[in-house]
């Protein structure tokens, strides 16, 4: 019986399934008849989008690819002729333009194409490169933003890098790779700037130490299979030197062999040479380092090579030699705004203000936007004190490109000098805070956690009186930068300004433990201390200090102040002895000591100290009295202030 049934329920599902395919056959041909009776009517009716058409198009693209932009411009134009709202024709023409040197024109034509089809993001990216080649990286970073291609991520890292926002950058890099970009050189710029941002300590750090190991064996694989295929591949080569360099579990031999094999393969690769002199200065072969460097500097040698080995003059002092290196480069390369930037900078660096200004002034008729010479030139002026000129050049600077972090960055430092240093003495104070408070709004809207930005943020509402704003302000910053010694010790000078004395103590104990206290961090504390009656801790610190700057008489007074309180004035003596004789005869340190060897029990030593002290005029009648109280001499002290109180008398008589 079950056979029956499952035999008749087979029988009608093939039935069922004849049926089926037979009307898939009569659908699928009624289709194909409507496709042919459609495609002769747009024939007959439409000749315009015929095949010539198509043809015209396909062969417009294949001119741009190989830049014979005179035959795209003619076969872009002549489909436009015949289908003026065509986003590929006006594409492909703008693109022509643009080969041609016909800007303005190229430019109208992209932008008809993406207002008659916005999704098409060939437009965006190219009109991203021609911006950023012009250095209009903000309108740059508009349209690649808009384009998803991992070219348009590529394109815009490095704009951003150029404009010091690292984190916005790093991103960008991450999703480029993620979108299967696996090219040697983004790898390693996408390792650089992980192990810049690993490299500052904050939230972050961990993250971005996990994805510099991601993206160094991504790197590696990347290398190795490239080497498979072609064992002496330049490029592949430097980037396993590069690689090996920086695994701590290299050896110094397997690394070296790397770099000098990278360098058979390519001589000029000027990173991978700089990059192997900077391997053998850390080996202690310095010579070896200037040899290697040298040799990348020749007939065919590049700029990057020249400016790598004045680098290496600079830092060995050699400026004799680095003068002849520069004007040389200079001479060169004269229309390379980078190479006269770097020859700049690298003139500053030598110690040689006068002539890097004079270098950038010179440059700067050549190229008056070039923001990488107003940037150097920025900054010579404010190491010379010449504020307005260096705000000056930052501004001009910003008004060419905006959004350039590391340029607002500089020029926000200088105003807030410029703002400190005034003391409040500037007529136009006010209007100099609402300047500065607006680049400071302008910087923290590119990064909202940038440090400098929090912390500066935090020092001008210091400044204005508003303590609890300003250390909200560090709060957050040290929620993000924990470890932000800067943070600390100005909380610490708030609360101290606040009478927080416990308070400002705990900051400051955090920069001196962290190792990164300066002299004002450890003398603030010991005051604080001092105002709270801890001495035992002001001792504990300011010896500390001592053993690093043991010229500091501030910390070697309050140190005598502390042994005082705490009875221990053979201690204060002990360490007195330890001093340069300047801080010995400090009139304040001698005072402490008097009073230590009071406490000793040599009162013989103490009041000829004091007496020398007196007769050289800087000790007061009542403190030598004061002495002779505390020793039980009180009939001497009265004897002495009545005495000194008839000379006065008597000199104010003859007056």
């Amino acid at each position: 019986m079950r056979t029956r049934v499952r035999t008749s329920v087979r029988r009608r599902r093939r039935g069922f399934r004849s049926l089926l395919r037979g009307f898939r056959r009569r659908i699928l041909l009624a289709l194909l008849i409507l496709l042919l009776v459609f495609v002769g009517i747009w024939s007959a009716f439409l000749p315009s989008a015929g095949g010539r058409s198509v043809e015209l198009l396909w062969q417009a693209s294949r001119a741009v690819e190989s830049q014979q932009f005179d035959e795209a411009k003619d076969l872009a134009g002549e489909y436009l002729g015949m289908d003026p709202e065509s986003p590929r024709a006006n594409f492909l023409l703008g693109a022509a333009l643009f080969g041609l040197g016909e800007k303005s024109a190229g430019m109208d034509r992209m932008k008809a194409a993406l207002e008659l089809d916005p999704s098409m993001t060939g437009a965006q990216l190219h009109l991203g490169e021609i911006f950023a080649r012009e250095n209009r990286y903000a309108e740059a970073l508009v349209h690649l933003d808009a384009a998803p291609e991992a070219q348009a991520r590529v394109m815009a890292a490095e704009i951003l890098t150029t404009l010091g926002r690292l984190e916005d950058a790093s991103a960008n890099y991450s999703r480029a790779i993620s979108r299967g970009r696996r090219e040697i050189p983004l790898l390693l710029a996408a390792l650089e700037l992980h192990r810049l941002l690993a490299d500052r300590g904050h939230r972050g750090a961990a993250v971005h130490r996990e994805k510099w190991e991601q993206v160094r064996n991504l790197a590696r694989d990347e290398v190795l299979l490239t080497l498979d295929d072609l064992p002496e591949d330049p490029e592949a080569t430097a980037t396993l030197a590069l690689l090996l360099d920086q695994d701590a579990r290299s050896s110094p031999e397997e690394v070296e062999r790397a770099f000098i094999r990278a360098l058979q393969a390519d001589p000029g690769n000027a990173k991978c040479r700089a990059s192997y002199a900077d391997f053998l200065i850390r080996n202690g072969r310095v010579a070896s380092a200037r040899r290697i460097l040298e040799e990348g500097v020749g007939e065919h040698g590049t700029p990057a090579a020249c400016l790598a080995l004045a680098g290496f003059l600079a830092e060995s002092c050699e400026f004799g030699a680095l003068i002849e290196l520069l004007d040389e480069v200079a001479s060169r390369w004269p229309d390379d705004p980078g190479v006269l930037a770097s020859r700049a900078e690298a003139l500053g660096r030598a110690g040689m203000s006068n002539l890097a200004r004079e270098a950038v002034r010179a440059a700067l008729l050549k190229f008056p936007d070039e923001i990488r010479l107003l940037e150097v030139g920025g900054d010579l002026a404010g190491a010379a004190g010449e504020l307005d000129r260096a705000d000056q050049l930052y501004g001009r600077a910003l008004g060419a490109e905006p959004r350039n972090l590391r340029v607002l960055r500089k020029r926000v430092a200088l105003r807030m000098e410029d703002l400190l240093g005034a003391g409040g003495s500037r007529s136009e104070l006010p209007e100099h805070l609402k300047r500065t408070e607006s680049l400071l709004r302008e910087l923290v809207d590119l990064n909202r956690w940038d440090r400098a930005g929090l912390l500066w943020r935090a020092d001008l509402a210091r400044v204005r009186g508003r303590s609890e704003l300003a250390l909200n302000l560090l709060a957050e910053l040290l929620k993000v930068h924990p470890d932000e010694g800067a943070a600390r010790s100005m909380r610490g000078r708030i609360l101290k300004e606040r009478h927080d004395d416990e308070g400002a103590m705990e900051e400051f104990l955090v920069v001196v433990k962290s190792g990164s206290a300066g002299p004002d961090d450890y003398l603030l504390f010991v005051e604080a201390a001092l105002a709270a009656g801890r001495p035992a801790a002001v001792v504990r610190i300011a010896e500390r200090g001592l053993r690093k700057w043991p010229e500091n008489v501030e910390l070697l007074k309050h140190l005598g102040e502390a042994h005082l309180q705490l009875e221990r004035g053979r201690d204060f003596l002990r360490q007195v002895e330890k001093q340069p004789e300047s801080v010995r005869e400090d009139p304040g340190v001698e005072r402490l000591t008097a009073w230590a060897e009071v406490q000793a029990g040599r009162e013989k030593q103490a009041e000829r100290r004091l007496r020398r002290l007196l007769d050289a005029g800087r000790l007061t009648p009542g403190e030598f009295a004061r002495f002779l109280y505390a020793v039980d001499r009180g009939d001497e002290a009265e004897a002495f202030l009545r005495e000194a109180a008839d000379r006065n008398s008597g000199s104010n008589n003859s007056d």
